[in-house]
């Protein structure tokens, strides 16, 4: 939610936008490209009408990186730019996009790096609650 995304973003040490899985669910979103681009600072490149790429802060696709779980991802193109629409915006937890250089980071994108977080079901939260009738 809009509280999970302001925790995220007061707790961290660099300048970051987020967005949850439940502001995701809320937006009518094909693809994760088109919910990264509503965030601040952040634009997507058009292809065939649908978000395809993602550019932080001005700089070229070239310029910045992407996590997926943590893990770097590589592009299928001849450069560093990921095709975001090849992913369901349905299966993400969330996304996080660090706009400033960070230590516990990989030194790889001057604009900015973009990590995404799938869904793990196996991590629930005591927030679950399961009712059964018979």
């Amino acid at each position: 939610s809009l509280i999970k995304s302001q925790r995220i973003k007061r707790n961290a040490i660099a300048i970051v936008e987020a967005i949850s899985a439940e502001d995701i669910g809320k937006l009518p979103d094909s693809s994760i490209a088109d919910s990264i681009a509503r965030l601040p600072g952040i634009a997507a490149q058009r292809l065939d009408g649908r978000a395809s790429r993602v550019t932080v802060r001005g700089f070229g696709e070239n310029e910045s990186s992407t996590t997926f779980n943590g893990r770097e991802q590589v592009s299928i193109g001849d450069n560093r730019g990921v095709e975001f629409d090849l992913y369901p915006s349905e299966i993400m937890a969330g996304v996080t996009v660090y706009k400033t250089p960070n230590a516990t980071l990989d030194a790889e994108g001057i604009a900015g790096n973009i990590d995404l977080q799938t869904i793990r079901p196996l991590s629930t939260s005591s927030e679950n609650k399961f009712q059964f009738n018979g």
